[in-house]
């Protein structure tokens, strides 16, 4: 009676995803809301026991705050370093930082060694591991093909952060926000990584403002585009990027830095402009894949008090994924079949959703 029922509402579910009539359904995060009443109102609970499952087990973010050069960097700096921190703090993140706090110039031959070895220690696991995030803020600069990060004492080439994270099967997401950033893109791109730069190449050198908008985003309900209680990489990436391109705009000036944002692992990047929402409505002109179907998953704040397990949140993210890539072939494929396939992945959410 239970999947009965469940089957027969999700089937009603599978028709009401045509965007063109239901349009308001056809979110994943509509979907998400949907589905949770549905098995509510047939069963008595919807969701694993501390028994079924492991703990879900937590990120881990690493904070980097480079070299000011000048007290009013200084303070803005720290205070992105705090948004990172706050954020890290609602996920229950273990979070480490280099040149943050009262640490400031301290130590300042120790701080690209100290963020190595912040570094090593945190890149073993698999890539079933929680995801390890790499926050880069200050400046940045570009020379003879080398982009290096600034820090306090010896800079932080990409070609060396690539060399520390070579053979990393762990999850990443990694933010340079800062400077000539582009070029660290083509360095870390690569699988099961979310790469974002504040610039798309080395030659914009001045000072980027990328770094402050994301990291102001990254635990702004503002920049929840699909409504799902959380904010994804992708999504704190496009409202930084919006705020940026309003900055310049509000002073009549030209950007001088175009943030990307890889997760395919090509090393091209998309940029915001790519995106409704945080749905993509561009393709690229030479026929290369567009970035975003990862980094929508990557989530560090979430306001979402549903008491997932990993494994069931993975589950869930891959459903989700699974959704999206049956949307985008919609139009070459026969219409029963389509609804055939996507009512098989809603009833895999709703078992997901249900009591086991």
């Amino acid at each position: 009676m239970l999947i009965s029922t469940i089957r027969a509402t999700v089937a009603t579910l599978a028709r009401a995803w045509a965007p063109r009539k239901y349009h308001r359904l056809a979110t994943v995060a509509t979907m998400r809301v949907t589905l949770t009443a549905i098995c509510l109102s047939v069963a008595p609970a919807c969701f694993a026991s501390d028994d079924d499952d492991a703990p879900l087990r937590t990120p881990t973010v690493i904070v980097a705050v480079g070299a000011p050069g000048d007290e009013i960097y200084g303070a803005q700096f720290q205070e992105s370093a705090q948004a990172w921190q706050a954020a890290a703090e609602s996920a229950q993140a273990t979070l480490l930082s280099v040149g943050f706090g009262d640490q400031g110039e301290s130590h300042a031959a120790d701080h690209l060694t100290q963020l190595g070895e912040f570094i090593a220690q945190q890149t073993e696991g698999s890539q079933d591991a929680p995801p390890l995030w790499i926050i880069l803020i200050g400046h940045g600069t570009y020379a003879n093909e080398v982009a290096k990060f600034n820090l306090v004492g010896p800079d932080l080439s990409a070609g060396t952060l690539r060399e520390w994270l070579q053979g990393c099967q762990r999850p990443l997401v990694i933010v340079n926000g800062v400077s000539a950033s582009g070029p660290f893109m083509q360095e870390l791109a690569g699988p099961n990584r979310v790469i974002v730069t504040a610039t798309r190449t080395g030659a914009e050198q001045n000072f980027a403002r990328f770094g402050k908008y994301i990291a102001e985003a990254i635990g702004d309900m503002a920049a929840d585009l699909d409504h799902d209680q959380s904010i994804s990489i992708l999504e704190a990436y496009l409202l930084a990027a919006a705020r940026t391109q309003a900055f310049y705009d509000s002073e009549g000036r030209l950007a001088t830095e175009h943030a990307l944002l890889d997760d395919n692992g090509d090393g091209l990047g998309t940029p915001p402009e790519f995106f409704s929402g945080t749905r993509v409505v561009k393709q690229a002109t030479a026929g290369q894949a567009v970035d975003g179907s990862l980094a929508r998953y990557r989530v560090l704040v979430s306001e979402d008090e549903t008491p997932w397990t990993e494994s069931q949140r993975q589950q869930r993210d891959e459903l989700e994924q699974k959704l999206e890539a049956l949307r985008s072939r919609k139009a070459g494929m026969d219409e029963e079949e389509y609804y055939a396939a996507l009512e098989k992945v809603l009833l895999e959410l709703a078992e997901l959703y249900r009591e086991p």
